[in-house]
């Protein structure tokens, strides 16, 4: 009869114990939700104007367009020719290339 009494004390106090760090858990999630809102509220940055995030957005659209570079580069063969074609590179006096012999243009 003491162990049944003693047994049942001490589920109890596990549950009692299990009820209380739950309680401590939500307790600590709400305060930081709580916190995390306000700082929003200080700081809203573009999302409390979405007009102005959409022209940002576009903006950096419109420069990353506006700084490609089209290269008119071909692929060859040879490298030593696309080096001729860049400027990187010489051809002998005949104006062949070195590499292939190929006639530079």
């Amino acid at each position: 009869e003491q162990r049944w009494l003693l047994l049942i004390v001490l589920f109890g106090a596990v549950l009692l114990l299990g009820v209380v760090m739950v309680t401590l858990v939500i307790l600590c999630y709400s305060r930081k939700r709580a916190s995390d809102r306000k700082k929003e509220r200080m700081f809203p940055g573009l999302t409390s104007n979405p007009e102005q995030a959409d022209t940002l957005h576009r903006s950096i659209i419109n420069q990353t367009s506006a700084t490609t570079i089209p290269l008119d580069f071909h692929y060859n063969d040879c490298l030593t020719c696309s080096l001729i074609q860049m400027g990187s590179s010489m051809t002998y006096s005949d104006n062949s290339c070195p590499q292939c012999g190929r006639i530079a243009e």
